[in-house]
């Protein structure tokens, strides 16, 4: 945004930043007064690069950039809405350094659900908890997040672990974590498949070569890794339900297996959660 006063009058965002500061300061020489220039009309303004610094420049390009986001999203949300009404408004990705109040209250106004790009070890509830909050309470996806390691010539991920399978336990405590959240709907694993060791193409010889895949590059899965996920994957629903709901699925599988003729065997992981086995009764000659 602070690129805009730089620019001349044949860029649309520059001419609407001086109708914008017409407005605000209704006369050039208060304008002149607090951006220390010595122009003669807004209309001057338009070719003119304008030079933003501490103080009420900078006040005054963080309410246009206010209006900025308003104007955005307006059109945006009024344009979807009339044309793919069926579709959820997902807004635009935002991450910890981008998620400011102001930005999160306005696209709170117009998106259905936020989109949050969170690379974390450790989830952080607090801080996505004040993140919806600061937008009106919207639920949020966590659109982007993975973890690496560097055993297979890879630079590792954007947060590295010790091997596969420790890449794994990464993944199921930021998925359990964040799915117990009420107000987080959904969870966007980046990615399927590995980057190339030589570098993804749209970096050149210096791009991006993170083990971030279920699958390496020919294909190959990562067991020990998707062990850890094919547990979170298969349970994640069943995490989020009380306790009661939990024994009453149990009961009904025990009722199943009882009415077919056979035993049940229930056992518990190395997480708590019951797991029910079906033994099928075997008729013996004596």
């Amino acid at each position: 945004i602070f690129q805009i006063p730089k620019k001349g009058a044949e860029v649309a965002a520059k001419r609407a930043l001086c109708r914008y500061l017409e407005k605000r300061y209704r006369s050039i020489e208060a304008f002149n007064r607090g951006w220390k220039t010595q122009f003669r009309s807004f209309r001057e303004l338009e070719g003119a690069a304008l030079a933003v610094g501490p103080g009420e420049s900078r006040q005054a390009m963080e309410g246009f950039f206010e209006e900025f986001l308003e104007r955005y999203f307006s059109v945006l949300t009024r344009l979807v809405r009339k044309y793919d009404s069926n579709h959820l408004l997902l807004g635009s990705r935002i991450m910890p350094h981008t998620a400011a109040p102001r930005l999160l209250r306005i696209m709170g106004r117009y998106t259905d659900v936020l989109s949050v790009n969170y690379y974390t070890h450790g989830v952080d509830l607090d801080y996505l908890r004040q993140i919806s909050q600061n937008a009106g309470g919207k639920p949020i996806i966590l659109s982007e997040w993975s973890f690496g390691e560097k055993s297979h010539g890879h630079s590792g991920g954007v947060r590295n672990t010790a091997d596969q399978q420790e890449r794994g336990l990464a993944y199921r405590n930021y998925l359990e974590q964040s799915a117990a959240l009420p107000f987080v709907v959904g969870s966007v694993f980046f990615q399927c498949v590995d980057q190339p060791v030589s570098g993804r193409w749209i970096g050149g010889f210096s791009g991006e070569r993170f083990n971030c895949g279920l699958i390496d590059v020919p294909a190959q899965p990562y067991r020990d890794f998707l062990r850890e996920v094919r547990l979170s994957n298969a349970e994640i629903y069943d995490r989020n339900k009380s306790e009661a709901e939990r024994e009453q699925k149990l009961l009904i599988k025990l009722k199943r297996i009882s009415a077919r003729g056979n035993n049940a065997e229930v056992k518990q992981d190395r997480d708590g959660n019951w797991i029910v086995y079906e033994v099928k009764k075997i008729k013996a000659v004596v």
